[in-house]
């Protein structure tokens, strides 16, 4: 029985936080008989004719997936099996995202719900809603800082960085209509009891769109193929070769 431990990193892309999947490659596993352990030199290629991996996760926000094991120097002998000596592994690993929809993305949803409300508040009472929609913005704001420890720390935005700030976006939209709103009315450009019906209705489409955006982004919410993730990987990869090749790369 061997054992082997192999330590290293990784560059995550976390584009798509918290639906991500991740790649893990282990590179080369070279299987040969040598005279000594500590040995530098064998005698012979072992002929490995079955090779599996289990991945496990010591950590509680990540699942696994069945390894992707490709042998490199398959050969086969007479009517035997199929047997190769050195193999790639690649680990297959995907977030557990209800977390994040439950302490993020739910409760950002109800904060905002709540503060869209104020826009049934009648127009003449500007200086309310304003105040209401502010405070709303403040709450998203302090919550996002709050909580961007658990976030990750991209130079790039992700699926949840572009959730919070749409939100952010929409409060300080109704805060703008609201002002507009007053104007409208106070100058009889348009009566107030048909600015109300107006943002009533507006009131039901933000509500329904946002709701329609949580229920998506919860339950509905595909993640990348791995065909696609493996694609992508690659190509970065081979890119920062390319780099490293001509002297462009950091």
């Amino acid at each position: 029985v061997s054992i082997m431990t192999i330590s290293g990193y990784e560059l995550f892309e976390v584009h798509d936080f918290p639906f991500d999947r991740q790649l893990v490659h282990l590179d080369l596993f070279d299987f040969v008989w040598k005279p000594e352990k500590d040995s530098a030199d064998y005698d012979l290629a072992m002929k490995v004719v079955s090779f599996k991996v289990r991945t496990t996760s010591m950590l509680p926000d990540w699942d696994t997936f069945p390894a992707v094991i490709t042998p490199l120097n398959s050969m086969q002998e007479g009517t035997g099996p199929s047997n190769a000596s050195r193999f790639t592994v690649t680990l297959r690993l995907q977030r557990r995202h209800r977390y994040f929809i439950v302490q993020v993305f739910m409760t950002t949803y109800l904060i905002t719900s709540a503060y869209i409300l104020p826009i049934i508040v009648p127009p003449s009472l500007a200086s309310d809603r304003l105040a209401l929609h502010g405070a709303g913005l403040l709450t998203l704001v302090a919550f996002k800082y709050g909580i961007s420890e658990k976030l990750p720390t991209v130079p790039y935005t992700t699926f949840t960085d572009r959730y919070l700030t749409l939100q952010v976006i929409m409060l300080v939209t109704l805060a703008l209509e609201a002002v507009v709103s007053f104007k409208l009315t106070d100058w009889g450009a348009i009566s107030e009891d048909v600015m109300k019906i107006f943002e009533l209705v507006l009131l039901f489409v933000v509500l329904i769109a946002w709701t329609s955006v949580f229920v998506f982004s919860a339950f509905f919410m595909k993640r990348t193929s791995w065909q696609a993730v493996l694609k992508d990987q690659t190509t970065e990869e081979m890119g920062e070769l390319r780099g490293l090749e001509d002297g462009s790369a950091p």
